[in-house]
């Protein structure tokens, strides 16, 4: 997701994002059952950008994940790492660089957002998110851009580790 930062949707607001759907066309040359609605994109994508980057390096998980239909939603990505299914496991301490960050925003849903952990402090994370705005205003959920973003660690529900 490195190499996608600073890309944006075209036309903007589409949430269609051209290195996105380049990556999926790898995986679908490569042989994985990307399910035919999620190639075509036009869907709120943040965590799915994070598991189509898992899936391209090799991750037999993520893979799993995205087979399943379950990779684009942060909710289903959620509730899998909460009952460790498809390889996927909530993290409780020591998060890793690239383990996947799920937000719960104020005022929005359970889980609102994702994004690809790169740093962490004690009041703040670090993240490559997909999906999202450049600064705090826009749409930090649906912002239409992959932007590196440093949040409050107040905002995070859940750090969820991909497996191999």
């Amino acid at each position: 997701m490195q190499s996608w930062k600073g890309k944006t949707e075209v036309p903007p607001f589409s949430n269609n994002f051209p290195p996105l759907q380049g990556a999926v066309k790898v995986l679908v040359a490569r042989g994985v059952k990307v399910p035919r609605w999620q190639q075509a994109g036009g869907f709120a994508w943040c965590v799915w950008a994070c598991f189509v980057a898992y899936a391209v390096s090799g991750s037999r998980a993520a893979i799993r994940q995205i087979e399943n239909s379950n990779a684009a939603w942060t909710v289903k990505v959620l509730q899998d790492a909460e009952n460790r299914r498809n390889g996927l496991r909530i993290v409780k301490r020591q998060p890793r660089v690239g383990d996947v960050v799920l937000f719960d925003f104020p005022a929005g849903d359970k889980v609102d957002h994702a994004g690809l952990l790169l740093s962490w402090t004690p009041t703040t994370v670090t993240c490559i998110e997909g999906n999202t705005s450049s600064g705090s205003l826009g749409n930090q959920a649906n912002g239409g851009g992959c932007y590196q973003r440093t949040r409050p660690r107040a905002n995070v529900r859940a750090i969820v580790r991909v497996g191999t």
